[in-house]
């Protein structure tokens, strides 16, 4: 019986621990649910600070006190204070959508990508402290260099700035070319709408050039063919007559182009652009046909000494460089067919100008070529009509060439040949 009651004994105090235990957990679990409502409060509020420097909007005053309180209270375990915090927080939410609507947010990321955007036209190329020019004690007022730069100093500083840019601008354009392929059709077709926004002008430019050429070339045959009777004027005649004959040669190429390149801008050319005088766009395009003829007679000069070589040898033998001197200046020909627009319409150098046209023309030499033979075709026509017809074969030529220029090389006036000055 002891024995008995004992085990009665031990199994209430088992069933009483196991109650307690029980009753342990509902309470665990009853804080448990009242803590985590109060855990989603302070996170809220903890991100509301972060979303509003995105969007800033201006919470309403009562909206904002009741935020700060909510921030300030600690969380605890008393279930009478955890409802009221709920009942905040929820409040403090209900205004935010409210003060979002009275006023919108700024748009700080089109802000940020307009800034980004100026400070990378800016590092294109922007000037090396060497290349900035330096404040003197004359430039500083009472000649300190501690005081701020006067207005001069800050002009030089942003011309410097504006010419490296544009060198860089310069140097992309002049390594690109703008389209690897040349549209011959295209071309054809914008070169006979340019010539016909102003035909009586091309044609009229055309004559005038035609008849001044053929004047100085025929003072030649106008002197004595007696060599007794050949002085020192006859001579200084030839000279000045070869020289006007150039300077007209020139005269006219440079006016054909700026008109056709005024037509194909869209506007009418007027017989005052035609015969406006450029002498610095004559001396450039003077020098780099006088260094691609140069190269052409080096290249021949060099051709007839191997071949003559080979003579001796093999008389067959000489063919081979002879043939290899044709090749090689057809397709240097070519790939010059734009020279004369390169030279006024970009800032290079001679041996600059001639590696551009090489470098642009060769990937569509073929379709470059086309573009020559259809160019002779029509120079053809003109000449089967008596010759009459070349007053408007050759500026139509012309007005072509310059659209295929315009294909691949861009229509960047960079010289500025169409300037009235």
């Amino acid at each position: 019986e002891d024995v008995g009651e004992e085990d009665l004994a031990d199994a209430k105090e088992a069933a009483q621990a196991h109650a307690a235990q029980e009753k342990l957990s509902a309470e665990h679990i009853a804080d448990a649910e009242e803590v985590q409502p109060l855990q989603e409060a302070d996170a809220q509020a903890a991100a509301k600070p972060q979303l509003d420097l995105i969007a800033e909007p201006e919470a309403e005053p009562e909206a904002l006190q009741q935020q700060d309180k909510q921030q300030n209270k600690q969380p605890s375990a008393d279930s009478e204070s955890a409802p009221a915090l709920v009942s905040d927080t929820e409040h403090a939410r209900d205004q935010e959508p409210a003060a979002a609507s009275k006023t919108p947010p700024q748009d700080k990321t089109a802000t940020a990508a307009k800034d980004l955007l100026k400070g990378s036209l800016l590092r294109i190329k922007m000037p090396s402290p060497d290349d900035l020019p330096k404040a003197n004690h004359d430039d500083l007022p009472n000649g300190n260099l501690d005081e701020q730069p006067t207005e001069n100093h800050d002009k030089k500083i942003i011309e410097t700035t504006d010419r490296a840019v544009k060198t860089s601008a310069a140097v992309i354009r002049r390594d690109t070319a703008i389209s690897s392929q040349l549209e011959v059709l295209r071309a054809v077709q914008d070169g006979w709408d340019g010539f016909r926004k102003a035909p009586w002008a091309f044609v009229l430019f055309t004559l005038l050039v035609g008849a001044l050429s053929l004047v100085f070339q025929g003072v030649n045959t106008l002197m004595p063919s007696d060599g007794n009777t050949i002085n020192i004027t006859t001579i200084i005649i030839l000279i000045l007559a070869v020289l006007a004959n150039g300077i007209v040669n020139l005269w006219g190429i440079t006016g054909m182009i700026r008109g056709a390149w005024i037509a194909l801008n869209g506007n009418r050319p007027t017989f005052a652009d035609f015969i406006r005088w450029d002498g610095n766009a004559y001396l450039r395009l003077f020098v780099r046909q006088f260094v691609l003829g140069l190269v052409l007679f080096l290249l021949i000069i060099i051709g007839g000494l191997v071949a003559g070589g080979l003579a001796a040898v093999n008389q067959i033998l000489m063919l081979v460089p002879m043939i290899m001197i044709i090749i090689f200046a057809t397709i240097l020909t070519i790939n010059q067919i734009f020279l004369p627009w390169i030279a006024l319409l970009e800032k290079l150098g001679p041996l600059e100008t001639i590696q551009r046209g090489w470098s642009v023309v060769n990937p569509s030499w073929g379709m470059v070529l086309l573009l020559a033979l259809v160019e002779i075709l029509i120079l053809m026509i003109g000449v089967l009509l008596c010759f009459v017809g070349l007053l408007a074969a050759a500026p139509v030529a012309v007005c072509i060439s310059t659209a295929a220029y315009r294909q691949l090389f861009g229509s960047d006036d960079q010289t500025g040949l169409l300037s009235s000055n």
